[in-house]
């Protein structure tokens, strides 16, 4: 498969207690854990460690509520960086194929441009809704702002929408738009930077499988940017324009040796 990092070799364990629910109680399950995990190159410099305690809760209309608390060191440009923050997930099914959910994130982060500790606020909701027998759409939004000392670094937001028609169970289209919006504030960095770019993203997809191992893509994806830019003369306001666009044709095909 892929692989995303290299010259690591990990030690992990977790515990846990799990709680069953009586009939007609609040809750179906109760889980207490903890986990600890130990990652260092082969050279034997520790470059992560990791503890994680955390409550998940699951009740009626397969809700199911995540509370975590980590605490992390991590090795980043010659110096490690300690950090201590939650997070929560939360997800329910309140009908026939929907799924509604929202996941955040507060406390300490890495500021890995500035090389410095810094705080962090994400918030998340997510949506995702069968219509008809063969129409899915998926709704999602991220918000997320690094600060230090009251000022803020960024502050980003995505915005996603996607929509998938199901043919049968060889064949869909898929439709994909992206909407990026990044402020940054050029006081809190070494070097210049833009204090605003907005971008949209539209792809749209079309696949058909021959049989199990063979599929075809076909599809178009454009890029549009914007915003106001930095220059030497000053700041440039530039309204989305599109900065390229993409057909492609894909043949996927395995085989066993």
């Amino acid at each position: 498969g892929f692989v995303p990092r290299v010259d690591t070799r990990d030690l992990s364990a977790m515990v846990f207690r799990q709680i069953w629910g009586k009939p007609k109680s609040w809750y179906n399950y109760i889980r207490l854990g903890a986990a600890g995990e130990f990652i260092y190159d082969h050279d034997g410099t520790l470059t992560d460690r990791n503890l994680t305690l955390s409550l998940l809760i699951r009740g009626d209309l397969e809700t199911q509520l995540n509370i975590f608390g980590i605490f992390s060191r991590t090795f980043y440009d010659g110096q490690y960086f300690d950090t201590a923050y939650g997070a929560a997930a939360f997800l329910i099914r309140p009908f026939s194929g929907s799924e509604i959910g929202f996941q955040g994130e507060a406390g300490q982060g890495i500021d890995y441009v500035g090389s410095r500790l810094a705080n962090v606020l994400s918030i998340g909701p997510y949506g995702s809704f069968s219509l008809l027998r063969h129409l899915n759409l998926v709704l999602s939004h991220a918000f997320e702002r690094l600060f230090l000392g009251g000022e803020t670094i960024y502050t980003a937001n995505l915005s996603q929408a996607k929509l998938v028609w199901n043919f049968n169970v060889k064949s869909f289209v898929r439709a994909i738009v992206q909407y990026q919006d990044l402020k940054q504030n050029p006081t809190m960095y070494g070097f210049p930077v833009d204090t605003r770019t907005k971008g949209v993203f539209t792809q749209f997809l079309f696949s058909y499988k021959l049989n199990p191992r063979t599929v075809l893509f076909l599809g178009y994806s454009d890029n549009a940017m914007g915003g106001v830019f930095d220059s030497w003369l000053g700041p440039d306001r530039i309204g989305i324009t599109r900065t390229d666009r993409t057909f492609f044709l894909k043949i996927g095909y395995a085989w066993q040796i």
